[in-house]
């Protein structure tokens, strides 16, 4: 099965922290600067005391501070973070910023090339992060504790959507700034719906009435796919999205243990599996292979009439086909109501190890602010997480995105866990495992799950 994105943690960790973190020496050079990037070197590193004054009182005639912050932005997301730093070093005129474009490695959200780093002890100063992973690397110390700097400055939950705050934690203490978020719901091409006799204005709120839907909607010629109405796995439709909505959860606060086995998640991954079995998986696999990207995305060429996506794809249909005419769904569930989502997001961070923690917290703090929140989100079409900053970017009244707005109040996130990292990769893979016979929804999720809290138990035996 096809998705988005994947994440190997465990491959990564063993490759490139493998104990550095915890007692290896320190590399050589600076690691204010990627190979490669081209990028001017850092100034001589200040203290945290002539940082923080640095911060607080800009002087003329002081040389500069440079700090560095590594992010993975291009195009208009690359625009928006530029423009951040540009109006950060108008207003902090003593902090530089040397902003350097880190690629993210083939198999990973987050470069493998900061991991490294942290690992060597020569971190940028800052850099833009995944939330969810703040659990994997705060369980390996690999992250700055920001908690009393952000009592100190006043920061706390009431700014932010719980489950941003929450992320961005990891036993009771905070690792990150959330910067943005986002919501996942079903986009379905109305054109599509109206051909087929399906009234566009009352999309499915069942999961029968997603899946007769999605049949009507589905043209076959002989065993080749011309069109599906549905995948379920396909882009965001992940095991999490399913099993949120069949009103699973993959973790037990109370009792601190991992529930992939959940009986609605089984519910859901049972369900997955019927499209599997009804249209064959190579075959399904074997179409989306065929499909492009960009201006030639199956939803906007009108190969697959519905899709779970993110609000993210609104930038993308705007772009390349402004005259697409769809709306948005919840995920459906089999009682069709208390709908919900998942979100996700960015968050800004300071290394373990990082040179100048006193204007990188600055930086950070600036980029996470309201000014630095409207501007990339506005740039990125992505959502804030503070929620009056929404109303600004003016959200709610917008047809679609206010759709995704009312879900939020509602949205789970990913547990915060020292093997979340390897949570996800392991859900990730659970429908192609099951589609490909390698054992039943229950037995499946019952592996997955056993393996996940022993490892849980590996981690917390070790701190």
């Amino acid at each position: 099965m096809r998705t988005q994105f994947s994440v190997s943690f465990r491959t990564m960790m063993i490759a490139s922290l493998c104990g550095l973190l915890f007692g290896c020496s320190s590399g050589t050079g600076n690691g204010n600067t990627a190979a490669g990037s081209g990028s001017a070197p850092s100034a001589t590193p200040a203290s945290p005391a002539a940082a923080a004054d640095n911060a607080a009182k800009p002087a003329a005639d002081s040389k500069p501070l440079t700090i560095t912050f590594w992010h993975d932005k291009t195009g208009v997301a690359g625009d928006a973070v530029n423009q951040v730093v540009k109006d950060f070093e108008k207003k902090y005129p003593n902090i530089k910023v040397n902003s350097v474009y880190v690629a993210q490695t083939k198999d990973e959200r987050l470069s493998q090339k900061l991991l490294i780093s942290i690992a060597s002890k020569t971190p940028p100063d800052a850099a833009y992060f995944d939330r969810f992973l703040v659990g994997s690397y705060a369980g390996e110390d690999a992250l700055t504790d920001l908690t009393e700097r952000a009592k100190k400055d006043n920061i706390t939950a009431g700014d932010y959507y719980p489950f941003a705050w929450d992320e961005a934690h990891y036993k009771d203490k905070l690792y990150a700034l959330p910067l943005d978020t986002d919501a996942r719901m079903i986009f379905y091409n109305k054109d599509l719906f109206k051909s087929v006799g399906l009234d566009p204005e009352n999309p499915p709120k069942t999961i029968a009435e997603l899946d007769a839907a999605a049949e009507k909607l589905t043209v076959m010629k002989g065993n080749k796919i011309e069109r599906m109405g549905f995948i379920p796995w396909y882009s965001q439709g992940v095991l999490y999205s399913w099993g949120w909505s069949f009103g699973g959860q993959f973790y037990d606060e109370k009792t601190g243990k991992v529930t992939a086995n959940d009986p609605k998640i089984v519910e859901a991954l049972t369900w997955m599996n019927k499209y599997a079995d009804k249209y064959g998986i190579e075959n399904v696999n074997g179409f989306v292979d065929s499909t492009g990207a960009d201006a030639l995305d199956p939803f906007i060429t009108g190969q697959i009439a519905m899709v779970a996506g993110t609000n993210s794809n609104i930038s993308k249909y705007t772009k390349f086909k402004p005259d697409l005419k769809y709306g948005v769904f919840p995920f459906p569930n089999p009682a069709g109501d208390k709908f919900t989502t998942w979100s996700g997001g960015h968050a800004m961070i300071i290394p373990k190890w990082a040179k100048n923690e006193d204007a990188a917290w600055e930086f950070i703090k600036y980029f996470t602010g309201p000014e630095g929140q409207l501007t990339f989100n506005k740039g990125i079409a992505g959502l804030a997480v503070t929620p009056k900053l929404n109303d600004t970017l003016g959200y709610k009244t917008d047809p679609v995105l206010s759709k995704f707005m009312d879900l939020l109040p509602v949205a789970h996130f990913r547990p915060v866990l020292p093997i979340g990292a390897v949570m996800w990769d392991q859900l990730l893979k659970a429908p192609d495992q099951v589609a490909r016979k390698a054992g039943t929804p229950q037995a499946i999720l019952d592996k997955i799950t056993n393996d996940l809290n022993a490892e849980l138990a590996k981690k917390q035996a070790a701190k």
